[in-house]
């Protein structure tokens, strides 16, 4: 009986070539995988970071304590700038 056909894991590239191929699928299928849940991160932390911006903006008493805090905190970081520099 002949064989008809490529022997069974030999694509047109032959078994090198394949094997070639499907490590370089499970390489790119991880990539794609790590992209999506640094997306998927980012996503949920800007969804987080929008919420806070709606809260400040919607509450001019929270507003006016974040900026007198960052005022207070430039303040400072402008006093020890001061104080290191001399």
């Amino acid at each position: 009986m002949a064989f008809r056909g490529r022997p069974p894991g030999q694509g047109a590239l032959g078994g090198a070539g394949a094997e070639q191929l499907q490590e370089e699928l499970r390489e790119k299928t991880l990539a794609l995988v790590s992209v999506q849940r640094n997306y998927e991160g980012l996503s949920r932390m800007m969804q987080m970071r929008q919420q806070e911006l709606e809260q400040v903006r919607s509450s001019p008493y929270v507003l006016q304590q974040h900026l007198k805090g960052s005022v207070t905190w430039l303040g400072l970081a402008v006093l020890l700038g001061t104080c290191v520099e001399v």
